[in-house]
């Protein structure tokens, strides 16, 4: 592990790792990462470490969806689609590239995903944090969620109703891919 980084699920086994770019079920169709790990800055790792005891405590588990993406992946996906609207230009990078953005939901204590209005990467108006024409329940769940990323140093994006932004972003972006075991 390089040194100043944490593998979050490793570190906590009760959150659930997701990782969709890690196989074809994703908005780009296609495999993206080597394996489903999630790393993250360690106080980024920390807060969010944080933030799943105070979900596991209310009776939830957050879903890692993604985490720190290397430069050389986000190339990948700008390749595939090059547009700014939905990837980030790896030119100027991005906060999954520093190591302090991730992209997350939340499950009840069994595993199931709870309702939050839209899939992960949806990119239409219904994934705004704020969209009205979703159900009371999945307003609620995504409220819960943000208040559990607030308390622990995470600012929401809200375009996206799953990702957050640790509050310290002053980190280089990078380029290392991580090994896996499989």
């Amino acid at each position: 592990m390089k040194v100043g980084w944490k593998n979050i699920a490793i570190e906590d086994p009760t959150l659930i790792l997701s990782m969709p770019y890690a196989t074809t079920d994703n908005f780009l169709k296609e495999k993206i990462y080597p394996c489903a790990t999630c790393l993250l800055r360690e106080d980024a790792g920390m807060a969010l470490l944080n933030a799943q005891q105070v979900a596991l405590k209310k009776g939830f588990k957050i879903v890692l969806l993604d985490c720190y993406r290397p430069l050389p992946m986000q190339e990948k996906m700008f390749d595939i689609i090059p547009d700014t609207k939905y990837v980030g230009d790896p030119k100027r990078g991005s906060k999954h590239n520093k190591g302090v953005a991730v992209d997350i939901t939340l499950a009840d204590k069994n595993g199931k995903q709870l309702d939050m209005g839209t899939a992960f990467d949806d990119f239409t108006d219904k994934a705004r944090y704020d969209y009205k024409g979703i159900s009371a329940e999945a307003k609620k769940n995504r409220k819960l969620l943000r208040e559990f990323m607030l308390a622990n140093d995470f600012t929401p994006y809200n375009n996206e109703w799953w990702h957050f932004n640790y509050k310290k972003t002053d980190y280089p972006n990078e380029d290392f891919v991580w090994e896996c075991d499989e």
